[in-house]
C-alpha cells in the first residue's frame, strides 16, 4: 500500500516537472540586433586611358573615359561623395581640376612649377609642361554628378548626389581638344603627361 502511494507521488512529480519546463521554454525570449553601417562600393567597368596628341595641336587621337559602377545603401546624409583628380607639381601632388572642371595633365619627369599649374588652371598661355582638358561626368538618374569649385575641403572636384537612389553607372570623360593657350609645343617638352583620378566617399561626422 506503500509503495503504491509512492508510485503515485513519482510520477505526479515528474509530470509537474515536466510541464514547468515546458511553460519556461515558451516564454524564452532574446532579441539579437545587427547594426548594418552605410557604404558604398565604387568599381571600374571599362576605360580608356592612354592615347597620344597631335604635336602641333595638342588634340588627342580619341577622348579618354572612365566608367564606374556604384551600389550603396546610405544616403547623402552619410558621406560626401566625390570624383576629385591631382596631378604633381614642383611643390607637391596638387588638385587637377582648373576653371570649369578642366583637367591638368602634368610631365611626369620634369613637372610644372606651381606658377604653370595655376595660370594652366586659369587657361593662362604662360604655362610649361601642364596641359589641360575639358571635362564632363553623366550618371544614370536619379543620382547627380555636378562640378563643384572649392567643395569642402575637398576643394575642387565633382560632387555626386545619391538622392535616395542605391546603384548608378557613372562615366567621367576627358574631351580630346585641349583648353586654348594651354598647349605650346615651343613650352610643352616631349614625354609622359599624367593625371590621377579618385572617387572616394568620405563619412560625415
Amino acid at each position: 500500500m506503500k509503495i503504491r502511494n509512492l508510485l503515485k507521488l513519482l510520477i505526479l512529480f515528474l509530470t509537474v516537472t515536466a510541464c514547468t519546463v515546458k511553460t519556461y521554454a515558451e516564454d524564452a525570449e532574446q532579441i539579437i540586433l545587427l547594426s548594418v553601417p552605410a557604404t558604398i562600393a565604387v568599381s571600374e567597368t571599362d576605360f580608356f586611358d592612354s592615347t597620344s596628341i597631335n604635336p602641333a595641336t595638342g588634340i588627342m587621337e580619341q577622348p579618354m573615359y572612365i566608367k564606374y559602377s556604384i551600389t550603396t545603401n546610405g544616403t547623402d546624409d552619410d558621406y560626401d561623395f566625390t570624383l576629385r583628380s591631382q596631378i604633381t607639381d614642383g611643390s607637391g601632388s596638387v588638385s587637377a581640376f582648373g576653371n570649369n572642371g578642366a583637367i591638368l595633365f602634368a610631365h611626369v619627369l620634369n613637372p610644372p612649377t606651381t606658377t604653370d599649374v595655376e595660370n594652366a588652371k586659369q587657361g593662362n598661355d604662360m604655362n610649361s609642361n601642364v596641359i589641360a582638358y575639358p571635362t564632363s561626368a553623366s550618371i544614370t538618374s536619379p543620382m547627380t554628378a555636378t562640378y563643384t569649385p572649392n567643395f569642402k575641403s575637398f576643394g575642387d572636384c565633382y560632387v555626386i548626389k545619391t538622392n535616395d537612389g542605391d546603384s548608378a553607372e557613372l562615366t567621367f570623360t576627358i574631351q580630346a581638344s585641349p583648353i586654348p593657350g594651354t598647349y605650346n609645343a615651343g613650352q610643352d617638352e616631349e614625354g609622359t603627361y599624367k593625371t590621377t583620378i579618385m572617387v572616394t566617399a568620405t563619412p560625415k561626422s
